[in-house]
């Protein structure tokens, strides 16, 4: 499970997966958002988010650790 860390507007600011202490929700940080793993993406931002991680020799391949926390360190909206 991948858990999401949002700002007071609900704004998606981190996504973490399979943290040990995850961020809560402000106002509420005994709940967290957490990721239940169905993504639906246009099919060109998909391949070319496939395409970028591919080429990066560190990543695991992985939605929840490398391509969705890098959509959203980038600012890409999801």
């Amino acid at each position: 499970f991948g858990v999401m860390h949002v700002d007071g507007k609900d704004n998606i600011i981190a996504f973490v997966e399979k943290p040990a202490d995850p961020p809560g929700i402000p106002d509420k940080p005994e709940f967290a958002l957490a990721s239940m793993g169905i993504y639906v993406f246009k099919t060109k931002f998909l391949m070319e988010q496939l395409r970028r991680d591919a080429a990066e020799p560190g990543s695991s391949r992985d939605f929840g650790k490398d391509i969705i926390p890098y959509i959203v360190q980038h600012g890409k909206a999801i």
